[in-house]
């Protein structure tokens, strides 16, 4: 192989290194970290957090299952209403949190994957798996206090 042959292929392998780093997960496409833009649900814009670092709430926390099971989330994954995971609003998608429920203090934690609850009264809602951990599937709801667990140590 002659060195200018030598040098194409080089420089070929060279740029083709380099675009590839760009298109591993494709979200520089849509303007950075996938579920970060802000988005518009019954005339209300959301601006979602784009780090959940030292997030602490307190509210009401619902549920939602087998109309969604199977279905597309936020995230893009597909919904499995008995993994450990939850709609926020806010919270950047991939954010593990941990829910406790004030009145038995039960807790879990759950993996942030789709948006919601748009109604006003709710903070999050869980998949089933987790609120039927928590105690809630048969009143629907209850008060909770969540917290990220970005930014934590694995200790």
């Amino acid at each position: 192989m002659s060195k200018r042959a030598l040098a194409r292929c080089l420089a070929c392998l060279l740029c083709a290194a380099l675009l590839s780093g760009c298109g591993m997960t494709g979200s520089w496409r849509r303007g950075g970290v996938p579920g970060s833009r802000p988005y518009t649900v019954r005339g209300k814009t959301y601006y979602p957090l784009k780090s959940a670092r030292d997030y602490v709430e307190i509210g009401v926390a619902s549920w939602y299952g087998p109309g969604f099971h199977g279905k597309k989330t936020a995230s893009g994954e597909i919904y499995n209403q008995n993994a450990m995971t939850a709609a926020h609003r806010i919270l950047p998608l991939g954010t593990m949190t941990r829910v406790t429920h004030l009145r038995n203090g039960r807790s879990v934690v759950v993996r942030i994957n789709d948006r919601g609850p748009f109604a006003e009264d709710r903070v999050i809602d869980l998949s089933k798996g987790a609120a039927t951990r928590l105690g809630i599937t048969g009143k629907g709801t209850a008060r909770v206090h969540i917290k990220s667990l970005e930014g934590r140590s694995k200790n």
